[in-house]
């Protein structure tokens, strides 16, 4: 799970970098940044309990600026420790004072606070937002506190707090006892109600102390933060201790009969932590605010299925206007006809084939160079007035496919407003990709129609092969062959080979089709032409709209920036939620 928490706050943080400050998105991510901190130093938290049992009790002071925490720890010690300062955001990094015991071991802290650097002189540290201090109290004969490590924290609330907010977070999730301190001033601040809200489900033994507060005023105070808080929070209200306004002298002259009573609150509170709930107040946070995090994860799945779906909904519905509008319309014949130019070739007689040969090859000059008799398909760059109706069709019906595809995809931002992110990048990759596609379409198309004739050649040798079983229809077929070649010869000659695409195939293809359609192998003929469509009718499907199409704009996310998009698999979610399910710390 700590795995999977890492690599969400890791594309939470590096879309925030990049999302435009009035982003729709932007404060509920920067919520669940805050949260996922929170989350990968909990979880952190419980694999150094478990690697060390016996790893010290930590207390955690929090606060917004000018409230105390660096002036309360000296209290709570007995000694200036926590420097201290009346410029708001003095503190810029987490002070760990080991209290009560000796802790040498201090590796652990590298790790934990992650990307941070660890010094032992907190003045060479001062202004370093990404770092911490550790240091070793003086130890005396009389220690108030039980045995601890204190930590003093920035706050939470001024301007820089941004630049320091990780490890404030980690330092609230390493605690087992918080103390949270605030002013008169400050104690209905949203700020701290949202710290306060992010640790309820945690459920730390928590201490109130209420600094700067006039005599006269305690009990309005203590009466309208314990109202702030049930509007929060819903578990037991905290104890609450209230701090008189004094310099730091009238502390001094306080401190036995304001501090005590604090002192004991926080011996009490150390003594009801039961780390053996953490793992269960971790799941319990992850999993309250999991919806939430993995929401656009989720959003993005759903916007994949649905470009998926708009892909295969297109091109299915283009297959069928190829089937519909070319192979089964009665106007476009131009495949069987191709078969039956082969045929032609096969119906020669030798002995009288050579007699017009010579002269065919001048008349059908033109048309070979077009379709060379079926065999072969050569076309130009530029221009192309040569193109035969499938080619045309294809490739009028390719453009027509990714023009509404775009607008599609166009529809899908208007209607998902909230789900930009996504759609609006792939509109602009497709418009990046869409000429390419196109072009690659336009050549595999032309292949295509080159290595489709040993599939005509082979449907007219089929017929060829029933026909010689059939000499009666042979002959017959021969013989109008013929008397179609002679009259086309004789005209052709007339016109000096003029109009020979209607005057030498077209004739011939006519009577040689209705001879076929009106003898016995009528219905075989019928079966070969049908077989022929649907044969070509699967190799266009998959190899120029599967493999040229289909699957290219497929992969088409693939090639959007990260910088907008989680990009988490279906698979990874699907076991980190499952790792959820059984326990938070695997």
């Amino acid at each position: 799970m700590l795995d999977f928490i890492l690599l969400l706050r890791t594309r939470y943080q590096a879309i925030l970098n990049h999302i435009k400050e009035y982003s729709a998105h932007r404060i509920g991510y920067e919520n669940s940044l805050r949260e996922l901190i929170f989350a990968e130093a909990f979880l952190k938290k419980n694999e150094l309990i478990q690697l060390d049992p016996q790893l010290p009790i930590q207390v955690v002071i929090l606060g917004p600026t000018q409230a105390g925490k660096s002036t309360l720890i000296n209290l709570l010690t007995r000694e200036k420790i926590a420097s201290v300062s009346p410029l708001a955001g003095f503190t810029v990094q987490p002070h760990g004072i080991c209290y009560g015991i000796e802790f040498t071991k201090t590796n652990w802290l590298n790790d934990f606070f992650s990307s941070s650097q660890k010094h032992l002189d907190k003045n060479a540290s001062q202004n370093q937002n990404k770092s911490f201090v550790f240091e070793q109290a003086k130890q005396t004969n009389h220690n108030p506190l039980g045995p601890c490590i204190i930590w003093d924290t920035p706050d939470f609330d001024s301007i820089d707090a941004e630049n320091y907010q990780e490890t404030v977070l980690q330092a609230a999730a390493l605690a087992d006892v918080v103390v949270l301190i605030v002013s008169k001033d400050k104690y209905a601040d949203q700020s701290v109600w949202d710290m306060m809200a992010l640790l309820e489900s945690v459920a730390y033994p928590t201490l109130v102390c209420i600094n700067k507060v006039p005599t006269h005023s305690e009990p309005i105070l203590i009466e309208s933060f314990l109202a702030k808080w049930k509007s929060v929070r819903n578990d037991t209200a905290p104890m609450i201790q209230t701090l008189s306004y004094q310099d730091q002298k009238g502390f001094a002259k306080t401190l036995d009969q304001e501090l005590f009573p604090l002192v004991e609150q926080v011996n009490k509170a150390i003594s009801q932590v039961n780390r053996d709930r953490y793992p269960q107040q971790v799941k319990q946070f992850i999993e309250q605010n999991w919806t939430r995090w993995v929401e656009p994860i989720k959003n993005e799945h759903h916007a994949l299925e649905e470009w998926h779906e708009v892909v295969n909904t297109g091109i299915a519905n283009t297959l069928d206007m190829y089937k519909r509008d070319f192979l089964d319309h009665p106007q476009y014949n131009e495949t069987f006809q191709r078969a039956l130019i082969e045929l032609l070739s096969l119906l020669e007689i030798p002995a009288l084939a050579s007699a017009f040969v010579q002269v065919r090859r001048v008349v059908t000059w033109p048309l070979r160079q077009t379709i060379k008799l079926g065999k072969t398909f050569t076309r130009s760059n530029s221009a192309e007035p040569n193109l035969t109706q499938e080619i045309a069709f294809l490739e009028q019906i390719g453009e027509h496919f990714l023009l509404q595809l775009s607008e599609t995809v166009l529809n899908k931002i208007e209607e998902t407003s909230n789900q930009d992110t996504w759609w609006t990048p792939i509109s602009a990759q497709l418009r990046t990709d869409k000429r390419d596609l196109l072009n690659r379409y336009k050549v595999d198309v032309s292949q295509y129609y080159n290595d489709f004739q040993p599939e005509i050649e082979n449907a007219a040798q089929r017929l060829f092969q029933k026909l010689e079983a059939q000499p009666a229809i042979l002959n017959s077929l021969r013989a109008t062959r013929v008397t179609t070649d002679a009259i086309a010869v004789a005209l052709a000659i007339k016109t000096s080979g003029l109009g020979v695409h209607d005057v030498v195939i077209t004739p011939a293809v006519l009577s040689i089709t209705s001879m076929l359609t009106e003898s016995a192998l009528g219905g075989y003929m019928n079966r070969v032409v049908a077989e022929l469509k649907h044969r070509q009718f699967e190799i266009i499907k998959s190899q120029l709209f599967d493999k040229t199409l289909k699957d290219r704009l497929l992969r088409l996310p693939e090639n959007l920036e990260q910088t907008d998009r989680f990009g988490i698999t279906q698979e990874i979610l699907k076991v980190a939620e499952n790792n959820l399910r059984r326990s938070p710390t695997q």
